[in-house]
């Protein structure tokens, strides 16, 4: 994918007053994503079978709940803020490349401690966790390996780290739709990194996966418009590709989005989730 760190800043600090109004796919798959770690560190929860969501497990024995935790890519710190519910007494720290973004939490009163970071160079010396958690972020990092590596290093021996990301398929009806009206470029997320691509990535880093799963989440919007008005307001970079296509062939895709993908109360917008957790085992 080709977008700069730069790019990936200005357009999340853009959105980052606005987020929460936008923001219904990234709470519903943090509250998930919650539900996965807290059964990770707690022994009333079986981690051998079946997991949350389906999710598969290898037998890993739970850990012991944190007392330092990360949230790497926060936005405005909802899956950081559940996880100092999760953990009381836990310190909590919220990372994003946003300082707007680390401002809205600072103003919810949340006991979490935002900076303003990249993923790729963390400002924390190593073993600084025992938790690094992540919700729908690692799809806009231009190197998942170095982002990986990174977080391993600040991850301390026996820790955890859990994410969720989007696979290739999301936004699959768009792109579809975009096609048949004549615009052939690829929408951004069709580069996004499929699920064994991240869990290699993971691996490679010396990380043992414990946990990986994907489910395809089917949103309902008003139309074709009202997707692509939330996508620019979580800050994503748009969803049909910077320079994308013009106002005609837009209008067309519309038309076309709403034969095809029509769902009632609107038309259906399809998120490939991919979840992963692993284990730091040094």
């Amino acid at each position: 994918m080709d977008i700069t760190r730069d790019e990936i800043r200005r357009s999340f600090s853009r959105a980052a007053r606005g987020y929460d109004l936008h923001s219904g796919v990234q709470s519903s798959v943090a509250a998930r994503l919650a539900g996965l770690i807290t059964s990770l560190h707690t022994p009333a929860h079986a981690c051998a079978g079946a997991g949350p969501d389906g999710i598969r497990g290898d037998g890993s024995t739970p850990a012991p709940s944190p007392a330092r935790i990360l949230d790497a890519g926060c936005g405005t710190g909802e899956l950081a803020a559940l996880q100092g519910d999760a953990f009381p007494g836990s310190l909590v720290c919220g990372a994003d490349i946003s300082g707007e973004m680390a401002s809205i939490i600072s103003e919810k009163k949340t006991g979490v401690r935002p900076l303003v970071a990249d993923l790729s160079a963390l400002p924390f010396g190593d073993n600084a966790f025992e938790l690094v958690a992540s919700n729908m972020t690692l799809q806009w990092i231009p190197d998942l390996d170095s982002a990986l590596a990174e977080t391993r290093r600040v991850l301390a021996p026996g820790g955890t780290i859990a994410v969720t990301t989007l696979g290739p398929g999301t936004f699959g009806e768009l792109g579809g739709c975009l096609k048949a009206a004549g615009y052939d470029r690829p929408t951004p997320a069709a580069s996004f990194a499929p699920a064994d691509r991240v869990i290699t990535a993971f691996e490679a880093s010396g990380l043992r996966v414990i946990y990986s799963g994907g489910e395809c989440l089917t949103w309902t919007y008003a139309d074709m418009w009202d997707l692509l008005r939330t996508v620019r307001g979580v800050g994503a970079v748009p969803a049909t590709g910077a320079g994308g296509p013009g106002p005609g062939t837009l209008r067309r895709a519309a038309r076309v989005y709403d034969e095809r993908h029509s769902v009632p109360g609107g038309v259906s917008a399809t998120y490939e989730v991919i979840t992963v957790a692993a284990r730091n085992d040094l």
